[in-house]
């Protein structure tokens, strides 16, 4: 049946927003591909995706990964169950909606060089965000909030006239500002608010607590900056997601709504907005580890 991680990795995924879920009820063969307990056991996915999400899309299907029942091929032990495979469902068709979302870009290095070819060339490469991008188009870098125009897209030797979401690209621009790894390139119609105060979801996953004197490396794609914990407002129980509890310090599976303060303005979009410009990662300064993952409000 559902354990606490059920309701903690479902809770999980709505916070990533997921826009289908897959449940998959497994060890049938255990219980004898009883057709009671799987309903049963549906029954109680149903109350949980009600209570957080209503409406979401998801399938729930009787499983046995180690006989294979209903993996690749449809289960002759649970004749009862008529869907589609596991395999099927992860290979379904999806209906692909167009997001339309502001440019962003992260700066992840800079190329110089002066060779045949590329006389005195400078590019500035990473991946874009959101939004697409194409010569002639005005941006603004941030955090200066200089503004200038795209002079060249390219991929390695070829020019792209339009490049967009998840392409990784050197742009040129035409005015030689100080550019370097970690600037944020941005529409400039649409530019993300910087604040020294961020409010956050987070998920801690260290086994070490958080500190509130302790400082962390805020990490959003190539940008970072150091910060600390301000407030806790609360804790979230996956379980109960409506329950709220007040707590001092974040243990390992924590989820909670925090607020950081940053040493510098870091220029994100809220998570709902611009999944690509909402989610960073909090680093332990002293040990590199990775102790958090959060998701801007």
């Amino acid at each position: 049946g559902l354990q606490e991680q059920s309701y903690r990795h479902f809770f999980i995924s709505q916070l990533l927003r997921l826009e289908q879920v897959i449940f998959c009820v497994n060890k049938m063969d255990l219980v004898a591909y009883s057709e009671d307990t799987f309903l049963a056991i549906a029954v109680d996915i149903q109350h949980m995706v009600n209570e957080l999400n209503p409406g979401m899309q998801y399938e729930i299907l009787p499983i046995s990964s180690l006989k294979g029942d209903n993996v690749v091929h449809a289960s002759a032990e649970m004749p009862w169950y008529q869907g589609m495979t596991l395999n099927n469902l992860l290979h379904a068709p999806r209906t692909t909606c167009v997001e339309d979302l502001p440019f962003r870009f992260d700066v992840q290095h800079v190329f110089h060089a002066q060779q045949e070819g590329f006389v005195d060339y400078r590019g500035y490469a990473g991946r874009i965000l959101s939004g697409s991008i194409q010569a002639g188009d005005s941006i603004c870098l941030l955090p200066s909030g200089k503004t200038t125009v795209v002079t060249e897209v390219r991929r390695y030797t070829e020019q792209l006239e339009e490049a967009g979401a998840g392409d990784s690209v050197a742009i040129s621009i035409a005015d030689d500002f100080d550019i370097s790894r970690g600037v944020l390139f941005s529409s400039p119609l649409d530019v993300p608010i910087a604040s020294h105060t961020i409010e956050v979801n987070l998920v801690w996953m260290d086994e070490e607590v958080s500190s509130s004197a302790k400082r962390y490396v805020l990490k959003a794609g190539s940008r970072e900056v150091l910060t600390k914990i301000q407030e806790i407002h609360f804790l979230i129980d996956p379980i109960h997601p409506k329950q709220k509890s007040l707590k001092k310090h974040l243990e390992i599976n924590d989820l909670a709504e925090v607020r950081l303060r940053v040493n510098q303005a870091v220029f994100m979009d809220s998570f709902v907005m611009n999944k690509r410009n909402g989610i960073f990662i909090l680093i332990d300064e002293q040990n590199n580890a990775t102790v958090a993952v959060g998701f801007v409000k």
